[in-house]
């Protein structure tokens, strides 16, 4: 492992500039870090700082550090050993940092135009009035009825679809302001939300699954879950088995819905890192709990290219509270939502398992035999060979030679076999050789001349044919020697 990391400190120092090729496996990871562990992670804070002598990092970054070693675990090696020299260090984390940054600018990118056609839960319904495209995002957050409906909290959605340009100029005014503690409505599937349940319909939005498919599996499978690309998506090139808590909270920082025009953390009153961090309690918290066991395997479902048979390891982290006690209210009421829904569930009684009764074995002809078994399986019929019985003769290969063709029948309805034939075709061979030898000349000649006729026959049909003979002797009569001088 020693000579491994020279080597590898030794390319990454020669190759700063430019980028050594040993440390792909680290730039593939730093892709991963934003979709499947914090959308908002700090590397210097979680790579470099944790290491400093005195530190007490937080549990969020204890856990954060924990999941990046799961997946490269050579990782924390390579830092210590660039521990002693921190210029070094420092300019390792920054190259993973700037990867990391690269990886959410690309799918902020392909979203931006991609969301477009997602907005509408009937596919075939366009978006009135139309959001441009490839422009200034002015037009989309709250200053469009369509996008402000998603972004509406859940609890404020009946509020809106009364009057949605006084909601929207409420919004725009300062008088309504969207917190954070104020669930989307994207989130949910609206025809299953129950405001005495919150728990129902969270997090099965029909919006939030087409984004998931669009950054994870490729913008082919939005709307069915199948690819339709020959290019590896995302959950290929990363290795995904299941859906995970942290990248639903990735899939759902609604960058696309607002009218930000960079990747930020606060829009206006809304804290997206805190919003990540509450949808990463609401899974991570309490992972056994049967609202959140039922919601992921519901995501595998309706994320096909992500399922695997193993079984799913469940996530766990310590609870963390936020600095504002009003983003812990969203969090906390759906964990009493959660709870009062665990304590209300009657486990179904278990059903008593008795082995099915054997059928009774006919009287046996001969009680001195020992008993026998309590079911037999059926027995062959005696029309099949028994295990005991020789084997069928093996067909013979056929001889390596040349084939004897024997002679036709003379009628075609002859049933004569082939025995009666064989013997038939030697009477004929005897009879030729007892012929004498003018006959035979004879015969050759007669099939000389047939054959001939046939190809003179054949020639004159196709234009081709001989001249006549007379002719050819007439030509040959004709021609004169020239003259010597």
């Amino acid at each position: 492992m020693a000579e491994y990391l020279d080597e590898l400190y030794e390319d990454f120092i020669k190759n700063r500039t430019r980028g050594s090729s040993k440390l792909v496996p680290y730039l593939k990871l730093a892709r991963w870090l934003p979709l499947g562990v914090h959308a908002f992670m700090s590397l210097q804070t979680v790579l470099i700082d944790i290491h400093e002598e005195g530190a007490e990092p937080d549990n969020d970054a204890l856990h954060q550090y924990n999941l990046i070693m799961d997946v490269e675990p050579r990782l924390e090696e390579f830092i210590m050993y660039l521990s002693k020299d921190m210029e070094g260090l420092t300019s390792f984390v920054q190259q993973l940092d700037r990867t990391a940054t690269s990886a959410k600018t690309d799918d902020t990118s392909t979203l931006r135009d991609g969301i477009l056609s997602y907005l509408l839960e009937d596919i075939n319904t366009n978006v009135e009035p139309r959001i441009p495209s490839k422009t200034s995002k002015a037009a989309r957050g709250f200053s469009h009825p369509v996008t402000a409906r998603h972004l509406c909290g859940i609890k404020m959605l009946v509020t809106f679809d009364n009057n949605p340009n006084a909601f929207m100029d409420s919004v725009s005014e300062g008088k309504l302001k969207p917190l954070t503690k104020h669930w989307p409505s994207f989130l949910y599937d609206t025809d299953e939300y129950d405001p005495k349940d919150p728990t129902k319909g969270f997090m099965r939005g029909f919006l939030l699954l087409r984004v998931y498919r669009h950054i994870f599996t490729g913008p082919t499978s939005a709307f069915t879950g199948r690819r339709k690309a020959t290019k590896p998506s995302k959950s290929h090139i990363h290795t995904m088995k299941h859906v995970t808590g942290r990248s639903i909270a990735y899939a759902a920082a609604r960058f696309a819905l607002s009218s930000c025009e960079e990747w930020c953390i606060e829009d206006g009153n809304f804290n997206l890192w805190r919003f990540f961090e509450n949808i990463v309690a609401i899974f991570e918290d309490d992972p056994d709990d049967p609202w959140v066991v039922d919601t992921l395997e519901w995501w595998d479902q309706n994320v096909p290219d992500l399922v695997d048979t193993k079984k799913r390891k469940r996530c766990r982290r310590e609870a963390i509270k936020l600095d504002d006690p009003e983003d812990d209210e969203a969090v906390d009421e759906m964990r009493e939502a959660m709870r009062a829904k665990k304590a209300g569930m009657k486990s179904p009684p278990r059903r008593s398992f008795s082995p099915p009764a054997w059928p009774s074995a006919p009287p046996s002809p001969h009680p001195q035999d020992a008993p026998s078994p309590p079911y037999e399986l059926p027995r062959r019929s005696s029309s099949l060979s028994s295990p005991t019985s020789s084997p069928p003769p093996r067909p013979q290969p056929r001889p390596i030679g040349k084939r004897k063709i024997q002679p036709p029948p003379d009628d075609d309805n002859d049933n004569t076999g082939p025995t009666q034939r064989s013997e038939e075709g030697n009477r004929l061979k005897k009879l030729r050789k007892s012929q004498p030898p003018q006959a035979e000349a004879e015969d050759h000649h007669e099939h000389e001349s047939t054959q001939q006729q046939e190809q003179d026959s054949r020639g004159r049909r196709s234009g081709q044919g001989p001249k006549p003979a007379s002719s050819e002797k007439r030509t040959l009569a004709t021609k004169k020697p020239k003259a010597r001088k």
